[in-house]
């Protein structure tokens, strides 16, 4: 489970974790319309490369804050309406289970 954030450079706070801007997607609030565990194969490239490192070693039931830079986000592109290019993003994800692969 997750849910993600603009990181917002104007908060004064030694943890950037907690320079939380603008709330952008997360798959446990009904506003963003997409409930279910998000699944995918850690270091293939399924998902941005920030997520494929910081995720490395997590272990079930373990919750992390990810603070993501532009270059391993989505870099000069803007995604949707909050995103905008050269964003750093915020993360705070939850490891659920680990499946095989077959």
């Amino acid at each position: 489970n997750y849910t993600g954030w603009i990181f917002d450079s104007n908060v004064t706070t030694s943890n950037h974790c907690d320079a939380k801007g603008e709330m952008f997607d997360s798959n446990i609030l009904e506003k963003f319309n997409h409930l279910m565990p998000f699944q995918f194969i850690l270091g293939k490239g399924i998902v941005i490369k920030g997520w494929d490192l910081g995720l490395q070693d997590m272990k079930v039931n373990e919750q992390r804050c990810l603070v993501i830079p532009p270059d391993l986000a989505y870099g000069n592109r803007r995604m949707g309406n909050i995103i905008k290019p050269n964003s750093t993003l915020i993360f705070e994800v939850k490891l659920l289970n680990i499946l095989e692969v077959e």
